[in-house]
């Protein structure tokens, strides 16, 4: 085991390196040998028809001299295939995502000039959706679907018919 110091500790604290020489060797091993794993993973999941890919949330902690602070939040993408086609699953997509470009636009152009505009009707109605859905966070996957097949699939199906029609695009109501 190594501390910050650059002492080997346990068998060895007599032998010092410079911090950076072990940093770089801990840098250089992994663009030498866990790249290979990666490379490889990444050939096994994209031979696969059917791919899951998701941005998920990792907190980061920081250790500054045996104190541990709060890290950020960053971001991770996380994938998963199937070895065969199921006809059982329905493509899904986050309403997170969905609602990020919206969004980005509203706040671009300002509340002001995004009032009425197709933007923010599809970011309201997404907030919406979510706002309900996250009303369905203590329940059992069984209820929250239940509950999910009741309450939202007529929002969820009037945010697709509304997104849909011209007269939402071109801006007429």
């Amino acid at each position: 085991m190594i501390s910050t110091s650059g002492h080997l500790i346990s068998k060895f604290p007599e032998v010092r390196f410079h911090r950076t020489r072990i940093f770089n060797w801990v840098i250089k091993s992994t663009d030498v040998y866990l790249s290979l794993i990666y490379y490889r993973l990444h050939e096994l999941i994209y031979d696969s028809k059917l791919i899951h890919a998701d941005e998920s949330p990792v907190k980061v902690m920081r250790i500054d001299h045996a104190k541990i602070n709060n890290g950020k939040k960053i971001y991770m993408w996380v994938y998963h295939k199937l070895t065969k086609e199921r006809r059982d699953l329905k493509v899904a997509g986050c309403w997170v995502h969905a609602r990020r470009p919206f969004a980005k636009f509203i706040k671009s152009v300002g509340q002001d000039t995004a009032r009425g505009s197709i933007a923010q009707k599809a970011y309201s109605i997404i907030t919406e959706i979510m706002h309900i859905d996250n009303t369905f966070d203590d329940l059992s996957v069984t209820d929250r679907k239940k509950q999910r097949q009741l309450v939202l699939s007529e929002k969820v199906d009037t945010y697709f018919a509304r997104m849909g029609k011209t007269e939402i695009l071109t801006g007429n109501s």
